[in-house]
Parts: C-alpha cells; structure tokens; sequence
C-alpha cells in the first residue's frame, strides 16, 4: 500500500529536482510540496510555483519531515542520503503513477522512477537510485545504492549496475554485464562486456575512454 504525505520536501531545486517535482504531484496530489536549497540566491523565491527553503530549516522542523533528493549527480546524492538518515529524517521515493514496477520487483528509499519507466521481475533497486523517463531495467537485474540510468535507456536481464554508476540516454546494456562502481556509459552505447569501477566508456560498441576521477565533470552528463 501507497503511503500518504500530506509535505514533502524536494532536496534540490535544478532540473532534477522540478522533474520529481511534477512526478509527486502526480504521484500525492494533495501533498503540499517545497523545494528544499543549499543556494541562499533561492531561498523565498518560487520554482514551478513551489516555494524554496533554507535547507538548515529541514532540521529544526518539530515534525520528522518527509524529504525526496532530487540530485543527478551520484555524489551528492550519497552525501545528502547520509546527512539525513543520521538526523532520523525519513527520505521517501518519487515514482510516476504511469511507471510500471512488477510484483516481484523491489526497490529501496529515496528512489525516483519516472514516467513510462518499467522496473521488470525481480529487478531489486538500491537506495536512491534513479530510473528516468522511459527506462527499462530488464528482469533480474541488480542496482545498487545511488545508481542512475537516463530516459530511455535499456538494462537487459540479470545486469548489475554497482554502486553511483550511470548509464546516459539511449543507451544499452546487454543482458548479464556487470557496470561497475561509479562508472559512466555515455549516450547512446551499446555496452556488450562488464565495464570496470571508475571508467567512462562510450561507442557502439562502448570502449574504454577514460578513468573517472576527482576531476571528473558530472554536469556535461545532466
């Protein structure tokens, strides 16, 4: 059974955010919604006719608020999951009443899946993942925390996509690869063998292109 919000909060108010933004008015209609921002330059304006709070404001609420990170970037997304969890703040999934998740399928806190996205038999989700607009992550595959994949990409069967990993739009991954952690395929690959933790690949098929690094810049993927 659905749970029922009548707030919640959006950590993030960029792209990502008014995204999940329009995905939980559908989703709880009746939910009174607030952009949560770390850029003081924000704070009391209006996003998309939402307001936008202080973050610190989160936690000095009298009531636990429910809270949904609405980051692309895998690090941050991880940075922020932890800073909630351990101030006991209950983080909730954003998931379009049109994606279509089986019955066997599982997945974790703080997910985004959006609209026309499909999540097939026992698929299991990790923490925070996100499953953009018309992504298909195939029978038996495995995301693990703080993953992404993009609109419209295809995880075939029994995939495992390690931990802040991220697939690009239009790509696809075969059935059984492993993607390891905090590797990047870039948009519109084809990935046909495992690719390691920390490299971004991309080409048809997808190859090796670099190491992800420090310096890596996540915005050219967002």
């Amino acid at each position: 059974m659905k749970e029922d919000y009548s707030t919640i909060y959006i950590y993030g108010s960029g792209a990502q955010g008014r995204v999940a933004r329009d995905i939980l008015v559908c989703a709880y209609p009746k939910a009174q919604l607030f952009f949560v921002d770390e850029n003081p330059e924000l704070w009391n304006t209006r996003i998309n006719d939402t307001l936008v709070i202080n973050a610190e404001e989160l936690y000095k609420l009298s009531e636990i608020p429910n809270v949904h990170i609405a980051i692309g970037n895998p690090n941050t997304r991880e940075r922020l999951y932890n800073k909630l969890y351990q101030a006991k703040i209950n983080i909730v999934s954003a998931v379009h009443p049109s994606a279509s998740i089986l019955p066997t399928a599982k997945y974790d806190v703080g997910c985004t899946i959006g609209a026309q996205a499909v999540v097939n038999t026992n698929a299991t989700i990790g923490k925070c993942c996100l499953i953009n607009t018309g992504a298909i992550i195939e029978h038996d595959t495995q995301m693990e925390d703080f993953a992404s994949v993009s609109p419209g990409a295809t995880i075939g069967g029994r995939v495992f996509l390690g931990k802040k990993s991220f697939v690009a739009s239009k790509a696809v991954v075969v059935a059984r690869a492993r993607i390891g952690a905090s590797a990047v395929v870039g948009m519109g690959s084809v990935v046909t063998k495992d690719v390691n933790d920390y490299e971004l690949v991309y080409g048809v098929p997808a190859k090796l292109q670099s190491k992800i690094d420090a310096n890596f810049d996540w915005r050219k993927l967002f």
